[in-house]
C-alpha cells in the first residue's frame, strides 16, 4: 500500500513532465512554485473562462 508521499511524488512527477513537454525544462524555482499552487488547489481561485479584457 502507498502512502500519501508515495503519491504526491507520482502526481508531481508526472505534472511536471506534462509541463515540461509543453513548456520546456523547468527551474528549480517554477518546480517550486508549481508544487506551491498545487497544494493551493490554484484552480479553484481563478476563473476556468476567461472573460473581458482584464487589465
Amino acid at each position: 500500500m502507498k502512502n500519501l508521499s508515495q503519491h504526491w511524488m507520482q502526481v508531481q512527477a508526472t505534472l511536471f513532465l506534462w509541463l515540461e513537454e509543453e513548456l520546456g525544462p523547468l527551474s528549480e524555482k517554477q518546480q517550486q512554485l508549481i508544487t506551491v499552487l498545487e497544494f493551493a488547489c490554484i484552480e479553484n481561485h481563478t476563473e476556468e473562462e476567461p472573460t473581458g479584457n482584464h487589465r
